[in-house]
This record gives structure tokens, C-alpha cells and sequence, in this order.
């Protein structure tokens, strides 16, 4: 018997229908969010078994592999070709450890508050009502 045979053999004989379509519903939903790339890949490769008519070729594999990774990642690899899921998920570890060991930029608190008071107007549609203090176009009359 070849293992592609015992396999399939094993899944019908173990495993519910309504277990396989929560499986592969799984699958289907699965993203990265607060994974690590390695944690995200043991769960992806574990989930494959049950969504393998989604997954004929290894190139629909690194696709669906790169589309579940978060954003920040995606963006970079995304240009990228991949051969294998294992290529793509060694690409993606590099860049989440520069991504996690990069310090963030710190804004000053100056502009953090212009930038907040521009942004009450664009979304509002209306300027912000003036700083304490300060007078406004109608201050002293009636």
C-alpha cells in the first residue's frame, strides 16, 4: 500500500465528516494575528491535510501561506517569489525578527497634537474649538 493510500485510508476511517468541514473551515479562516511566523506555519502545515482541494499545487500553498501572514510581513513579501512554503517562511522569520528588534520612530508631543487637531478637522468637517485661553473670532462680541 503506497502512503498517499494508507493516508487517505486513515482520514475516512478516523475522522468525521463534520470534523473535516471544521477543519477546513479553520483553514480557510487561518491568519497569523498575534502568531509567530513559526507558530503560524506548524498551524498552517497542520491544517493543510484538511484543505488539500484548495491546495493543489505548492505555488497555491506559498500563495495562501503569504496571505495569511500579517500585514506588515505581506507587504514586503509579497513582491517576492517563493518556491516552497518552507523558503517563504524562513524569508518571513528574517523579517519579523528585524521588524520586532527595530526600535520605533518617537514623535514628538508637539506634533502628535497638531497632527491630532488637523485630523479632527479633516474627519469632522469643522475646525476644532479653540485652545483655553486663546480667543477666537467671536471673542468680546454679541
Amino acid at each position: 500500500m503506497r502512503w498517499r493510500d494508507f493516508r487517505e485510508e486513515f482520514k475516512e476511517r478516523y475522522y468525521s465528516w463534520e470534523h473535516k468541514r471544521e477543519k477546513e473551515h479553520e483553514f480557510l479562516e487561518l491568519k497569523q494575528g498575534d502568531l509567530t511566523v513559526l507558530k503560524y506555519e506548524r498551524r498552517f502545515q497542520d491544517l493543510t491535510v484538511f484543505a488539500s482541494t484548495y491546495l493543489p499545487t505548492e505555488r497555491h500553498r506559498v500563495e495562501r501561506f503569504r496571505d495569511g501572514l500579517r500585514r506588515e510581513l505581506r507587504m514586503i513579501l509579497i513582491a517576492m517569489q517563493f518556491q516552497s512554503v518552507w523558503e517563504l517562511m524562513r524569508a518571513a522569520q528574517g523579517m519579523e525578527r528585524v521588524i520586532k528588534d527595530t526600535p520605533k520612530p518617537v514623535v514628538e508631543q508637539s506634533q502628535t497634537m497638531g497632527a491630532k487637531r488637523r485630523d479632527f478637522e479633516f474627519i469632522t468637517g469643522r475646525p476644532p474649538l479653540p485652545k483655553k485661553g486663546k480667543s477666537g473670532p467671536s471673542s468680546g462680541q454679541f
